[in-house]
């Protein structure tokens, strides 16, 4: 796993030390989004399963990495909570050259959430049952990744 980035117990990704120990694990500020304050009242957090629900998934689902950049830019909190092992969500988001804020499975969304308090708003994207019961479960508010709300509908994650 050299030159990997570690990886928290809810999955926050951290830089390795120059001397390359593991740092803290909570990925650095991204440059190509804004920085997240705490006084900001609209941050939104976009939590995503991976298989079935994004395109790049196995099997492949609706959820386009054009939107999960889209979330980027405006300032989301924007991560992936599946079944998949946390090693492996990390090398696919690295592989699509995309960096996300946190990485952790859907039964541990209340830790993600914990995690992040400045955020009032808290999506989960999925397409199975279980999606919907931890997200709800959780607090989050519960979308199928085949039902997406439209631009400007009830619900519109932008």
């Amino acid at each position: 796993m050299g030159g990997s980035l570690p990886i928290d117990s809810i999955g926050l990704l951290g830089p390795l030390e120059e001397d390359g120990t593991k740092g803290l694990a909570r990925c650095p500020p991204f440059p190509h989004h804004a920085p997240i304050f705490e006084a900001e009242l609209s941050v939104v957090l976009l939590s995503l399963d991976i298989d079935g629900t994004l395109e790049i998934g196995d099997p492949p689902g609706d959820f386009s990495l054009a939107l999960v950049r889209r979330a980027l830019e405006l300032g989301y909190i924007v991560g992936s909570a599946s079944d998949r092992v946390m090693s492996d969500q990390q090398r696919l988001w690295q592989a699509h050259r995309i960096e996300v804020h946190f990485v952790g499975h859907k039964h541990k969304l209340d830790e993600v959430r914990a995690r992040f308090p400045q955020t009032r708003r808290w999506i989960h994207i999925g397409d199975g049952n279980a999606d919907e019961v931890y997200a709800r479960k959780h607090g989050f508010e519960f979308h199928w990744a085949h039902e997406v709300p439209k631009v400007g509908s009830a619900g519109w994650i932008f």
